[in-house]
């Protein structure tokens, strides 16, 4: 299944984070150290070896994804639009879902601390589990955005509460497990004119 993703607008922050995912399917598992970028226009996702040389990079931005990976790697990672769409799955909000997912009779239900994609028979493709309100990350932005990034739904977490502890997503179809542990994070919420623009200025 393939839907038209978000904006990197419609996060409804600018944001930088650093973190360690970890990939587990069948009897093996691998990490990847990455840093996420977000700004109104563009995202951009770097992953990093174990020596710190930069092995992936994925760049979203106008609808469009370019990806660059080391030679002799792109059998042994992820398919980048997964990533990508992985990654967006677990931060953005609900609403910024619903539209493309309620065109092909899918569906995004959060619960608390929990986020499920369901498709159009009621079954369920995606688990996501947020730990949440970890006490060792380090966020200047972290009050402001539980204040400006509650997106009107009480089951909802906000962008800092996502972030603030381990998450854990699971996809049943393809059976696989990732862990996120965001090591740390800074995040400003966006004018709400500004995201209105953004949106606007997007190809449809």
């Amino acid at each position: 299944m393939w839907v038209t993703l978000p904006t990197p607008a419609e996060l409804g922050a600018s944001l930088t984070a650093t973190q360690l995912i970890s990939a587990a399917w069948n009897d093996q598992q691998n990490q990847l150290p990455v840093q996420l970028e977000v700004t109104p226009e563009k995202l951009v996702l770097a992953g990093f070896s174990s020596w710190g040389a930069r092995i992936l990079s994925l760049t979203y931005q106008d609808q469009a994804l370019s990806t660059d990976v080391l030679p002799g790697l792109g059998g042994v990672l992820p398919k980048p639009e997964q990533v990508l769409m992985n990654m967006m799955l677990t931060l953005w909000p609900q609403s910024a879902w619903q539209p493309s997912l309620q065109a092909v009779g899918w569906q995004l239900v959060d619960r608390p601390h929990q986020r499920q994609l369901l498709d159009n028979h009621g079954q369920v493709i995606v688990d996501i589990h947020y730990a949440g309100g970890s006490e060792h990350v380090n966020s200047k932005a972290s009050d402001r955005l539980n204040q400006g990034l509650n997106h009107g739904l009480n089951n909802s977490l906000t962008l800092s509460e996502k972030l603030g502890g381990d998450i854990v997503f699971t996809h049943r179809q393809l059976g696989y497990r990732i862990t996120i542990k965001t090591m740390n994070f800074q995040a400003q919420p966006l004018n709400p004119l500004k995201q209105s623009q953004n949106k606007a200025a997007s190809p449809q």
